[in-house]
């Protein structure tokens, strides 16, 4: 059925889900953000902007009121350049919904890597972002981390990258990524045909694995032992801590 209150310019949009209401964090040129309780006629409210316009990012929930935004695509316009540039980004912000309409973004921190088109998701209180697009056709296989609340409470400021062997099979764009129980679901999206000139659309399907031991070592922390292990449906990889 047809919202006719629905945001305009949502193109290229992150969203994320509360408990009780949807945020849509919206994109193409634009840092507005709107919010909607779930409840049945409930109307669109704006929030506060974001400090930086986005487009293609990703967006996590952490806690149920901390929304965190990262990543994407600014056009710029540039001296001398007839049309404006696009500049891929790292920066990172956070919104706390508890602040309301009051409630202003900041920025918190960066990835290791600038990424458009991209996947992140919660996983064991770590955020984790994979794939995506740094320039033009190029795809992503990489896959970073960081302690969720370390960052909102600003002790982290930095993701870190997964070391070898690469997370994802093939790098891709546009695609789903859920988290499930210790891992993620790798779902669909777009990658590089053989000729590395174009792209096709893939229904394939790859579980992340994260195998959890928790000792002296923390999470994610080196040193690691690693495995690949490939099935018939998913290729999975896990990353074991060693105490």
């Amino acid at each position: 059925m047809e919202d006719k209150n629905y945001p305009k310019y949502v193109r290229g949009k992150a969203a994320v889900t509360l408990s009780n209401a949807t945020m849509i964090v919206t994109g193409h040129e634009n840092k507005m953000v709107h919010l909607r309780d779930l409840e049945a006629g409930a109307s669109w409210e704006d929030l506060p902007a974001m400090v930086t316009p986005r487009h293609d990012h990703a967006a996590v929930l952490v806690d149920d009121r901390i929304v965190v935004v990262m990543g994407g695509w600014i056009s710029k316009e540039q001296e001398g350049k007839r049309f404006p540039v696009t500049e891929r980004l790292t920066s990172v912000e956070m919104f706390d919904l508890q602040g309301g309409v009051g409630g202003q973004w900041k920025l918190i921190g960066n990835m290791v890597t600038a990424r458009e088109r991209f996947a992140a998701s919660l996983v064991v209180d770590h955020i984790i972002v994979a794939g995506g697009s740094q320039t033009g056709l190029t795809m992503l296989e990489s896959l970073e981390h960081v302690h969720a609340e370390k960052l909102v409470n600003g002790t982290a400021t930095s993701f870190i990258p997964l070391v070898s062997p690469t997370v994802l099979s093939q790098g891709r764009v546009t695609f789903g990524m859920v988290s499930r129980g210790d891992g993620l679901l790798v779902v669909g999206g777009r990658v590089m045909v053989p000729d590395g000139r174009s792209t096709r659309a893939t229904p394939s399907v790859e579980k992340v694995v994260f195998l959890l031991i928790y000792g002296q070592s923390s999470l994610f922390s080196p040193p690691f032992r690693m495995y690949i292990q490939d099935g018939s449906w998913f290729s999975s990889v896990g990353y074991h801590v060693e105490s």
